[in-house]
């Protein structure tokens, strides 16, 4: 029931329209049904962690035959982990994500799921691969960024007006127009796009961005942190 409405309101008329936009629901419709059909052939590592409880176990079986440097890398994360004060379970999600192609670190708010992250992008940047960590939303990415312990290694991307304002300083636009300066004409631009590029190429810098903006660059990421994942509603 609705209360009764005020005099300046009540004289006027109003309508309510019910309306459902289908358009989010048929995207996850079809990635659904994709993923039902061609899960198996080209997504095996999600299917694997959908529905193998046993994967932690294997990959603990094949530690050994990985190589000196893999578990030297091993003993690195479980020291960097405990610097950071990650309780047992943490440094388990720690070593999942290096252990496996595909990792889900899920857990209620509060867990320490960002710390967490921040030990995994710290051990990603260790092993030098062209990492990037985004999110659906500019305060989580930005969220990431601040908090990772090294912020020479930190480069953000996209829509400067969206970000936090004490990341700016480490935005690509920022960064560009330091460098090659704050010039309006053409080769002035261009001087920037190619410094810009530079720093995504460059594999000494992690990469933040969200998820919208990353599609929009060549990035070729070899390592991918997508944090509140759950939120995303649409493939």
């Amino acid at each position: 029931k609705c209360s009764v409405a005020p005099d300046a309101a009540s004289e006027k008329r109003w309508r309510l329209d019910a309306h459902v936009d289908r358009t989010p629901y048929h995207r996850m419709k079809n990635a659904v049904e994709t993923f039902e059909t061609e899960g198996p052939l080209y997504f095996p590592e999600i299917c694997r962690l959908i529905a193998d409880d046993s994967i932690d176990a294997e990959a603990r079986r094949q530690l050994n035959s990985l190589g000196q440097p893999v578990r030297d890398m091993y003993d690195f994360a479980l020291a960097t982990s405990q610097r950071n004060g990650l309780n047992a379970s943490q440094i388990e999600a720690v070593h999942s994500a290096l252990l496996h192609r595909l990792s889900l670190i899920s857990g209620p708010p509060g867990t320490g799921k960002t710390t967490v992250a921040t030990v995994i992008l710290e051990l990603l940047h260790r092993s030098r691969l062209v990492t990037l960590a985004t999110a659906t939303t500019h305060m989580a990415v930005d969220n990431m960024a601040l908090r990772y312990p090294h912020a020479d290694q930190v480069v953000r991307f996209g829509n400067m007006g969206k970000m936090d304002p004490q990341i700016i300083s480490r935005s690509t636009t920022h960064l560009a127009v330091q460098a090659e300066g704050p010039g309006v004409n053409t080769k002035a631009r261009k001087r920037r796009r190619k410094f810009e590029t530079g720093l995504l190429e460059n594999r000494d810098l992690i990469k933040f961005g969200t998820a919208v903006a990353s599609g929009g660059f060549d990035l070729r990421a070899q390592a991918v942190l997508l944090d509140e994942a759950s939120q995303i509603l649409e493939p």
